[in-house]
């Protein structure tokens, strides 16, 4: 990189991190390794540890490219999410790229790379890679966390498909300084940014490895499997209401199908009739008309019932309390859920 030119970096690196003293050294040296025609910014977010995650930071001080780092410790914890749009906050480069505490970059060239297909494609928003899985063991694996899908390029894509990007892979062009309040409050922040910059171009995907992700160290790779569809899937409505008001029809059609995918899996279980009662104690006046009216889409050729002219005339000026009956008897008869 160059150094001791004063100009604003061209891409800043976002680390959040809390008690990762242990890791976060092999973090910063994987972004101080980067080499390039650019300046970078490395922000790193220290929320709050009781550790000695300053101590390791400050080991740094007589690297070279020591004065490329931005530390900033929290006097009270944001919490993960918080901290990463709070980080975001602080970037006014023109590209972003992530690595968490406790990942770590292993091509010196991953930044040049991704930053030179940004520059020479206007068409395209984000890149990302693949990477490798450290175990606790210490051995190192191929991605088997996340599935690359058939097709990856647009925001369509990665509604429909999920989280198959690993967040220590990305560079993205920095589109993130508006991002609405609701995405704010998501558990799972990384997807939600990466689906709200997916809305401003096309996805880049590079099949080679630049990067390592440690497996069962970070908060959500050590919740189950269960837990973290539930809490994925809670999420999906206010998504829903996002882009449903913003009238990004193709991405509330998605998600309303994901929704409903969703709790047809746990039509028979506590979990979903508790995610019924979760989705209709959540909308209002304003967004139950538009979900009953994407409900009746989505099934639309899985109900064999037709919508008389009676509920038509009045869905526009039903209350709330209508609608839910109206929505709860077609839901009773598709997902034969028991309600009390």
């Amino acid at each position: 990189m160059k150094e001791g030119k004063i100009s604003l970096p061209l891409v800043s690196v976002v680390m959040i991190t809390y008690k990762q003293a242990d890791y976060i050294a092999q973090a910063i040296n994987g972004v101080l390794i980067q080499e390039g025609n650019f300046d970078i910014e490395l922000v790193i977010a220290d929320d709050c540890s009781p550790d000695n995650t300053k101590e390791v930071v400050d080991t740094f001080f007589n690297h070279k490219k020591y004065s490329c780092i931005k530390y900033e410790r929290h006097s009270s914890n944001k919490g993960i999410v918080q901290n990463l749009f709070w980080s975001l906050q602080q970037c006014k480069s023109k590209y972003i790229a992530i690595c968490e505490g406790d990942d770590y970059w292993t091509d010196p060239y991953k930044l040049q790379k991704q930053v030179d297909f940004l520059e020479a494609n206007p068409d395209y928003v984000m890149t990302f890679h693949d990477v490798k899985v450290l175990t606790k063991d210490g051995k190192l694996h191929d991605n088997f966390l996340t599935k690359l899908p058939v097709s990856w390029e647009t925001a369509e894509d990665l509604a429909r498909y999920g989280q198959y990007i690993q967040t220590n892979t990305v560079l993205f062009r920095n589109v993130t300084q508006n991002i609405p309040e609701i995405f704010r409050k998501y558990p799972f922040g990384d997807f939600v940014i990466e689906l709200y910059i997916a809305q401003f171009g096309k996805i880049k995907y590079f099949d080679e490895p630049m990067s390592v992700y440690r497996y069962q160290v970070g908060i959500h790779s050590t919740l189950e499997a269960s837990e973290q569809a539930r809490t994925f899937h809670y999420w999906m409505l206010p998504l829903w209401i996002y882009f449903s008001k913003t009238n990004n029809k193709k991405l509330a059609s998605i998600i309303m199908g994901r929704i409903f995918e969703y709790l047809d899996t746990v039509k028979d279980s506590e979990d979903g009739l508790l995610y019924a009662r979760y989705l209709f104690g959540h909308l209002n006046d304003e967004s139950f008309p538009r979900f009953l009216l994407g409900a009746q889409q989505y099934y639309k050729d899985k109900i064999p019932l037709k919508i008389n002219d009676g509920i038509d005339r009045h869905l526009k000026n039903a209350s709330i309390i209508y609608l839910i009956k109206v929505i709860i008897y077609k839901l009773r008869m598709v997902l034969t859920i028991k309600w009390k």
